[in-house]
């Protein structure tokens, strides 16, 4: 299983955090075990955030490295907030975006319908810089259409 077929917060923590437990445990400072346990609890709430985002922007259909990325940049944005307004340590403004992202997940979930994938994926697409509407309704057939074979 890779990050992008990951659909669950569950699904791209098992997938995300084993090879950035690795990482934190090769730099000596803690064992693997805890190294574990706190890139698993990390990563669950850095891509909770981004696929309550996600859903949030009604592009719940978007894949799991979508979620990470947006995650990560709210994860940020919102800890720096609560440090920088509260003066509250990092650790500590942690577990409160922790607390604050289960009780808005858990709201969502009772507010919001299921996503309609297929008019969010169609969205996307013709809001995409590639999007061109020549090429979806042209003016003109193809060149090799319009003319008749010389015989």
């Amino acid at each position: 299983m890779i990050a992008a077929a990951a659909r669950s917060s569950v699904e791209a923590t098992l997938v995300l955090a084993p090879p950035l437990a690795v990482l934190f445990w090769l730099s000596g400072a803690v064992s693997l075990a805890t190294a574990l346990a706190a890139m698993a609890l990390v990563v669950y709430v850095v891509v909770s955030a981004g696929f309550l985002l996600l859903r949030l922007a009604d592009a719940a259909d978007m894949p799991a490295p979508a979620a990470w990325v947006l995650g990560i940049f709210a994860t940020a944005i919102g800890m720096y907030a609560l440090v920088a307004a509260f003066e509250l340590l990092a650790a500590n403004a942690f577990i409160v975006w922790m607390l604050l992202l289960l009780c808005l997940g858990t709201v969502m979930r009772r507010s919001l319908p299921a996503p309609r994938r297929r008019f969010a994926r169609m969205r996307f697409r013709y809001l995409s810089p590639g999007f061109a509407p020549h090429r979806i309704f042209p003016k003109h057939p193809h060149p090799c259409r319009i003319r008749a074979p010389d015989r």
